[in-house]
């Protein structure tokens, strides 16, 4: 999962979410995001490269050793406390789904709240 920064009204995505943080990512490849309705460069993501997914990888690893232990209880915990954090930021998500590819905000805030549900 990556966080957005906002530079000169562009978004760039330059850290992914490894092993309980936000980590700088070390690739230099870029992905420009275009809005489809007026092709407009709207942000960029930074990609990561080979070492990136390693240390994702090895995160994931080296979390699942806990994670694998716990009761289906915590994990509904951990999935209710997502939906609400989530739910915290409905209205920058649609724009976001708006901007990204073009979907109207009707389509978009019934796709959140299709994506939100009830656990």
């Amino acid at each position: 999962m990556s966080r957005s920064i906002k530079i000169r009204n562009i978004r760039r995505i330059d850290k992914s979410y490894i092993n309980g943080e936000f980590a700088t990512i070390q690739g230099t490849e870029i992905f420009d995001l275009i809005n489809p309705t007026n092709r407009e460069n709207i942000g960029e993501v930074i990609l990561e490269d080979e070492n990136d997914t390693r240390n994702a990888i090895a995160a994931a690893k080296e979390a699942f050793k806990t994670f694998s232990k716990t009761s289906v209880e915590e994990r509904i915990e951990i999935l209710k406390n997502l939906k609400k954090t989530v739910e915290r930021r409905e209205k920058e998500l649609i724009e976001t789904m708006i901007l990204e590819f073009g979907g109207t905000r009707q389509f978009c805030t019934a796709g959140f709240q299709n994506m939100v549900g009830d656990i």
